[in-house]
């Protein structure tokens, strides 16, 4: 159904709700185990980046830390977290802390790995 939606959005020139529907796509990806949910995650990213889109930016930033902290990349996790929350501000009218699901599960997946295991430490500034 999202994929239809997509194509959908994209048939009708894209936009906004073209980019959700992608992110949807991707995240949904993640939530299968996709091996490419990493890869079209960061594609989105890079297309919100594009668009000043911060909103699908920072949803999809908290997704792909989730995706590294399942698999034990706890720098690269920690600093995408860090940068979702930089951006955070900007969009704060639009996401809610309860809104950041993704952000909440990689959190919860790092905070309990124990930093000595995972070759990786948190400093916090």
């Amino acid at each position: 159904m999202a994929a239809d939606l997509e194509a959908g959005y994209n048939v009708a020139g894209g936009g906004d709700a073209a980019a959700l529907a992608e992110y949807v796509l991707a995240a949904l990806d993640a939530d299968d185990g996709a091996p490419q949910a990493d890869q079209r995650l960061t594609a989105v990213i890079a297309t919100a980046r594009r668009a000043h889109d911060v909103e699908i930016e920072v949803l999809a930033l908290d997704t792909l830390a989730r995706i590294h902290a399942e698999q034990g990349r706890t720098s690269d996790a920690w600093a995408l977290l860090d940068t979702a929350d930089r951006i955070m501000p900007a969009v704060h009218d639009l996401i809610t802390d309860k809104g950041r699901i993704g952000r909440d599960r990689a959190r919860s997946l790092l905070e309990g790995m124990s930093p000595l295991a995972s070759g990786s430490l948190r400093c916090s500034a």
